[in-house]
């Protein structure tokens, strides 16, 4: 069993993974730089996703663009864990 100094230990679920997790459970509205870091993609990827029609997102005023939670369930295949 790796010690928790070791390099390879790995928590199951690290501070700000639970923060994280937290979040996805109260929010109903994502920001892309939040989208892209839940899905491994970059920023750029997720405008260009918005843009084609791909994710739904909303814009309020001139302000940022915001991504609503159910878009996202959308992206995900059937049998992966809840949003």
């Amino acid at each position: 069993m790796a010690s928790p100094l070791h390099p390879g230990f790995r928590k199951p679920f690290t501070k700000k993974r639970r923060v994280i997790m937290l979040l996805l459970t109260d929010k109903r509205f994502f920001r892309p730089d939040e989208v892209a870091r839940m899905l491994a993609l970059s920023r750029r990827t997720i405008y260009r996703m918005i843009r084609d029609g791909r994710l739904q997102a909303v814009k309020w005023g001139s302000g940022p663009w915001r991504i609503p939670r159910e878009s996202l369930r959308e992206l995900l295949p059937p049998d992966s864990p809840e949003i």
